[in-house]
């Protein structure tokens, strides 16, 4: 992507190599210096813009589909380098077989017929070019637009599928705060010394001690009597509520990648924004 960025940023900048009109100021090209940066100048255009959708795609199968950029890289970014260099340098070619780089009306090379306005007028014939408007509209035109609307429609799916995995990990989040405390006590505790790790309204021996240290502790907060017998509600609710929760490695491993996976989709919400406003001002520059 960066290769392309770069060839359309300096043929942008040789703009006075790309224009013949004596007299305009500024212009110190031939046609064939002008053909040579139009060139390069539509071979960049076409392959930046496509590059922005490849990253969309790129996001969109790490976000939405889980992909690995192992497996990415395998199975899906060699196609996609091929389709763009395959389009990028054949819509070139097309435009340089047909002879279709001719001047504009202020002397600047780009896609049309030669003379100018031979296509308007019936009386004038078309000597190079024939062709151009054709291809400026399938090749060039209707890809880019076509682009962007693929941009815009991958970050609405992107943005939903962000907008579900934040929802669900702040349920995640809600049920955890509640009871995980409960939990530790219940599935933390080494059977190997000797403590009895049953749950159930008699817990027996070491646990139970610590359970009434624990009632008691949080009784003198609360003004209750700390010599009244303890409470296991708060036990009995992470029994019934913890075989809610898919607290296996396989699943905080999981909970971790959505995680992460939120993160780079906002940076990538950033990116495709920004993307998206240097694409529609270089086309507007360019089409100007």
């Amino acid at each position: 992507m960066g290769c392309y960025d770069i060839l359309f940023s300096f043929a942008t900048m040789m703009k006075v190599f790309r224009t013949v009109d004596p007299g305009r100021w500024g212009a110190l090209g031939n046609d064939a210096s002008a053909i040579i940066f139009s060139s390069i100048l539509l071979f960049g255009m076409i392959g930046s813009q496509f590059y922005n959708v490849g990253l969309s795609i790129y996001y969109l199968f790490l976000i939405k589909y889980n992909y690995k950029d192992k497996k990415f890289r395998k199975k899906v970014e060699p196609f996609i380098h091929f389709t763009i260099l395959f389009w990028a340098l054949g819509t070139v070619m097309a435009v340089l077989a047909t002879g279709s780089f001719n001047p504009l009306q202020f002397g600047e090379y780009w896609i049309t017929p030669s003379p100018t306005g031979c296509k308007i007028d019936e009386n004038v014939d078309c000597l190079h070019g024939e062709y151009a408007y054709i291809l400026r509209t399938c090749l060039v035109f209707l890809p880019l637009l076509a682009s962007l609307i693929a941009n815009i429609g991958i970050m609405i799916i992107i943005w939903f599928t962000v907008m579900s995995l934040e929802r669900k990990m702040t349920k995640y989040s809600r049920i955890t705060s509640v009871t995980i405390s409960a939990n530790t006590d219940l599935t933390n505790s080494p059977r190997k010394k000797g403590i009895d790790t049953s749950v159930g309204p008699t817990p027996g021996g070491v646990l139970a001690q610590a359970l009434a240290a624990r009632a008691s502790t949080r009784s003198s907060y609360s003004g209750v009597d700390a010599g009244a017998a303890p409470s296991y509600v708060g036990v009995d609710a992470c029994a019934a509520t913890c075989g809610m929760l898919d607290l296996t490695p396989a699943a905080t491993r999981r909970n971790r990648r959505q995680q992460r996976s939120v993160a780079r989709s906002k940076v990538f919400l950033r990116q495709a924004a920004l993307y998206t406003g240097a694409f529609l001002f270089s086309y507007a520059s360019t089409a100007i």
